[in-house]
This record gives C-alpha cells, sequence and structure tokens, in this order.
C-alpha cells in the first residue's frame, strides 16, 4: 500500500474529517486519525483541542523527576518511560534546563579508547601522549578524511 500525501497544512476542514476525529481521537489517536485522514498529526492534534476531545495533560511530579533524573542521559527516550512524545519530553526538558548532547560514554568506553591508543602508538614507535596531540592537530586543522 502506498504512502497517503498528506494534504496542504492549514486546508480547511470538512465536517466528516471534525466527526472522524470527535469520535476516534480518544480510542485510536492522533498518528491512527492522521493516517486515516491524511492529515498532519499536529494538525489532528490542533483539531482534537479545538473539539474538545483532547487536553494537555498535567505533568505529574513523578514524570518530572524522572526526566530530572535521566534526560541528560537519554534525551528523547525519557517519552518511552512516562507515556510522553519526545516533543513533549523536549519541552519540558527546555523549561526545567536541561540538555541532552548525545548518547553519553559508558564505563567501559575510555579504558578501550586507552588501549587502542597504547596499541597503535607502540605498533607506530611514537608513545600515546603523542598519538593523542597528533590526533587533536589533525582534527584541529579539519584534516579527519579517514575519521
Amino acid at each position: 500500500m502506498g504512502r497517503q500525501v498528506l494534504r496542504r497544512y492549514g486546508e480547511p476542514w470538512e465536517e466528516m474529517e471534525r466527526e472522524h476525529v470527535h469520535k476516534y481521537y480518544k480510542l485510536l489517536g492522533a498518528r491512527s486519525c492522521a493516517n486515516y485522514l491524511g492529515r498532519p498529526i499536529s494538525g489532528v492534534r490542533a483539531m482534537a483541542r479545538k473539539l474538545g476531545v483532547a487536553t494537555r495533560r498535567e505533568w505529574t511530579k513523578k514524570e518530572i523527576r524522572f526526566v530530572q533524573d535521566n534526560y541528560e542521559r537519554i534525551g528523547g527516550k525519557c517519552g518511552k518511560h512516562i507515556n510522553r512524545s519526545r516533543g513533549a519530553i523536549r519541552a519540558k526538558a527546555k523549561q526545567l534546563g536541561l540538555s541532552y548532547t548525545g548518547r553519553p560514554w559508558e564505563d567501559g568506553e575510555d579504558s578501550y579508547i586507552v588501549g587502542v591508543v597504547r596499541e597503535v602508538a607502540a605498533a607506530l614507535g611514537r608513545s600515546p601522549q603523542s598519538l593523542a596531540k597528533r590526533l587533536e592537530r589533525l582534527v584541529a586543522s579539519g584534516n579527519t578524511e579517514a575519521l
């Protein structure tokens, strides 16, 4: 089955579409309604709020604590644990002054890197410090095509 073409953003809603959202939004959710109607998910959510069938859920203290404790480590994946969208998680994290910069380094990764650097340095007849400094210079110069 081919992918449905989404209607233009802002196109007027037909009565049948409003009825579908009113009847099925709580039961099936935004994604299912959007797929059926060929509308963007954001548009379906907005219509559901307008029709009064969707309201923004208040954040519980437990959810906020979970985001505070885990966002910097796992980012938007917090949502899977507390049934919130990535967008909702990002917005709450921003409100809380939290940031996520990518996959965190795991405990054993540093020692693995040190071991590899030692092996390569020994193979080249250089010190690990010399190898690290050379790599730093290569990165600074933009000469990283091999990385």
